[in-house]
């Protein structure tokens, strides 16, 4: 909408980063590949998240950014893939984590200690880790949240 492309000029004129989650490969199948291809070049997202899969869905890979300037493939378990315009892939192994109680909200964690640390100007694999240490604690707790029960 023009409400959103707006916004998104104002924030990188202003230097905010611009990220987008793509969050579910169901709604990517509902909207059509084609159309969050557009919509992904017309926003021209800083980082892009994703998971593997929904990667696969939107063809986004180190030959199509569709705009994003940086593309985070998170996935569980699965090493965390970064690659992105001038950027080679860079794959960054998961620890395991003991005592997972709840999955929900590791992503959304991941992705906020992500983008901060990225605001900040931090190192790339620092933003990895960094992101990787908040996500963790949050699987150890039930709910989406840092907080002791």
């Amino acid at each position: 909408s023009a409400v959103v492309h707006t916004l998104v000029r104002e924030a990188h004129t202003r230097g905010i980063v611009v990220s987008v989650d793509l969050s579910s490969v169901t709604l990517i199948k509902q909207l059509g590949a084609p159309a969050v291809q557009r919509l992904l070049t017309d926003v021209g997202p800083d980082v892009l998240f994703c998971t593997h899969a929904e990667a696969q869905a939107v063809d986004v890979n180190t030959h199509h950014l569709h705009g994003a300037r940086l593309v985070v493939v998170k996935d569980g378990i699965n090493p965390v893939v970064v690659f992105g315009d001038g950027l080679p892939e860079a794959s960054f192994p998961v620890r395991p984590v003991g005592n997972v109680v709840d999955g929900t909200g590791a992503g959304d964690a991941f992705a906020a200690a992500f983008l901060t640390a990225h605001a900040r100007k931090t190192p790339l694999a620092d933003c990895i880790t960094t992101a990787q240490s908040v996500a963790a604690r949050v699987v150890t707790r039930a709910g989406a949240t840092l907080e002791e029960s």
